[in-house]
């Protein structure tokens, strides 16, 4: 009969020699070896002398470091991995030094623009072809007025409220500034054509891989859709997936997972079959408010009476007033 050798034993651990180790512990911070059984959990921690005699006592294998750095990995990242990995992936920026003169030339040529701008150069470059440009965060939006009209708002038209949980920005005189705020430019979002699976998943992998590189363990996805599920499930599938998953599916907002209500709503009653080894879908995202982001902020807070602020613009029952290129403030 054929003998047993468990590896979870007193004598299996491994012993780690030479590193640079930072332990997270007050009392020690800095190490240069550790004993780590297959368990996972830290048996010892010191100096490299202190690990190497206690190995040779116990007959431990040893691995040489090599003057690497280790660290704890970070759990509970707040993060948009997919999103992200497409504006590194399947978008192009435009840099930090275009300006009204350049703007037009450079979306000509690189095709796509995601930076923040005024939008009457994108009138004059692109008169009869849709443009959407998006500030970082993605709580913000610029659409040229070809863009505008594929959503159905005519720019000239007086609008006295914004849209629901959204704000437009106007000039003094009226004029729309084709700039859109949080829920304001959600039906742009949802008119962008969705990108096939090969290159959601392509994209995912990019933000897997960045992830490690900081030392991401774990993560808690802000803005799960239905096409970024099924990446999710296919690398899985495909022994891909490297990194442990929150997905918090979107909520009352169709903006940022560019998805319908109707089908976000749908989503969470399958969720529990997309859960998986590494994904865990239990979660749900309620969109509150938005971010102290400049020029215009939309994050509420709340009054003394604890009710929502009418004086930050995200709950102003009119649109924001552009006064200056810098300072945008309530009518």
């Amino acid at each position: 009969m054929a003998k047993h050798y468990p590896s979870k034993t007193s004598n299996n651990p491994v012993a780690y020699l030479n590193g640079r180790v930072y332990t997270v512990d007050k009392s020690q911070p800095l190490a240069s070896g550790f004993i780590l059984p297959t368990a996972g959990t830290f048996e010892v921690v010191g100096t490299t002398d202190e690990i190497l005699s206690i190995a040779k006592v116990r007959g431990l294998v040893t691995y040489d470091l090599r003057q690497q750095f280790i660290m704890p990995d970070m759990y509970d990242e707040h993060t948009h991995l997919l999103s992200a990995g497409e504006k590194r992936q399947l978008q192009t920026g435009i840099g930090g030094e275009t300006n009204e003169h350049s703007l037009g030339i450079t979306l000509k040529d690189r095709h796509c623009l995601y930076k923040f701008s005024k939008v009457k150069y994108l009138c004059e470059q692109f008169p009869d072809t849709p443009v959407l440009v998006r500030d970082t965060s993605l709580h913000k939006v610029l659409l040229n007025t070809e863009g505008l009209k594929r959503i159905g708002v005519i720019p000239e038209a007086e609008r006295t409220v914004p849209p629901p949980r959204g704000v437009d920005v106007r000039r003094v005189d009226g004029m729309m500034t084709e700039e859109l705020m949080e829920a304001g430019p959600g039906d742009a979002w949802l008119k962008l054509p969705v990108w096939p699976l090969p290159r959601i998943k392509k994209s995912t992998i990019y933000g897997i891989n960045s992830c490690h590189k900081f030392g991401i363990a774990l993560i808690q996805e802000a803005s799960a859709n239905t096409v970024y599920l099924h990446g999710l499930r296919e690398l899985e599938e495909e022994n891909k997936l490297k990194l442990d998953i929150n997905t918090h599916i979107m909520c009352g907002n169709k903006f940022f997972p560019c998805e319908s209500l109707g089908s976000l709503k749908s989503l969470l009653d399958v969720a529990e079959d997309f859960k998986s080894k590494h994904v865990d879908t239990r979660f749900v995202k309620f969109w509150l408010d938005g971010p102290r982001v400049e020029p215009g902020p939309t994050h509420c807070t709340l009054n003394g009476e604890g009710e929502p602020d009418p004086k930050i613009p995200f709950f102003m029952a009119r649109p924001f007033l552009l006064m200056s290129p810098s300072t945008i403030q309530g009518e």
